[in-house]
């Protein structure tokens, strides 16, 4: 291989590497879309954690998990998501960040959200996204009162 060759090839080896590391993932894409699109907002640097109450899903899970973390709702590493018909009559709520999706876009996107899920995100990035099963609350997920203590 001649010097001409090889200069390619690691050029080529180096700019592969500095594109993949550089690439979000899909949902952290998608969801990052979302915000902008809808709420005109980023995701953070700092640790956050989104709660989505969806459209569809089990009423009486999302009702009692929404109703499980009002106290926690001034919390800044907090927003609420709401899609939820049911749920949007709670717009009264005072302090921390209620993302009220009025056309229910968080419900289409491919994050694999069913019923009441939890987006944890960091340095800009989504790092989990956890859909509550039926028999989980929200506290049985992350330890909120650690979190956003009062």
């Amino acid at each position: 291989m001649t010097k001409v060759n090889k200069v390619v090839c690691y050029i080529f080896i180096i700019t592969l590497f500095y594109n993949c590391s550089n690439k979000k993932d899909s949902k952290t894409l998608m969801f990052s879309n979302y915000l902008n699109s809808q709420f005109n907002i980023q995701i953070p640097n700092e640790k956050h954690y989104y709660f989505v109450f969806p459209q569809f899903g089990c009423s009486g899970c999302i009702t009692s998990n929404f109703l499980e973390i009002q106290d926690y709702l001034n919390c800044e590493v907090i927003s609420i998501i709401i899609s939820n018909k049911n749920l949007l009559s709670y717009k009264h709520l005072e302090g921390g960040t209620h993302l009220y999706d009025t056309q229910g876009k968080i419900d289409i996107l491919n994050l694999g959200i069913a019923n009441v899920a939890i987006i944890e995100t960091q340095n800009k990035i989504v790092t989990k996204i956890h859909s509550l099963s039926v028999t989980e609350k929200v506290t049985d997920i992350i330890d909120i009162t650690s979190i956003c203590p009062h």
